[in-house]
């Protein structure tokens, strides 16, 4: 079968949430999740996951795959930089080392 690269994304994507969402269930103990209990940054984060792999694949469809790196390597100190404002998380010192 000859799928897009959009449709063979979500359809990994789908596969992903399906074995996570087995996994989570089999794993923690079997109470309902808490859907009120979600803050606004846990929204964003789970945007900012599916918009990063909707912009990904538009990405492969149109340039190269160093471009394609950089694109990465870019969304990762974004991401990076944004929950360090937002969430005042900062990364340790080994992410530092690795992004160089």
């Amino acid at each position: 079968d000859d799928l897009s690269i959009f449709a063979t994304n979500l359809h990994m994507a789908t596969h992903s949430l399906l074995l996570n969402g087995a996994a989570l269930a089999l794993w923690l103990p079997a109470e309902a999740p808490n859907v009120a209990a979600l803050r606004w940054s846990d929204a964003l984060a789970l945007s900012n996951e599916a918009l990063n792999g909707i912009l990904i694949s538009l990405l492969m469809r149109k340039i190269d795959s160093i471009a394609k790196n950089y694109a990465f390597s870019a969304s990762i100190f974004t991401t990076a930089g944004l929950s360090a404002l937002v969430l005042q998380h900062w990364p340790p010192l080994q992410f530092y080392i690795g992004e160089i």
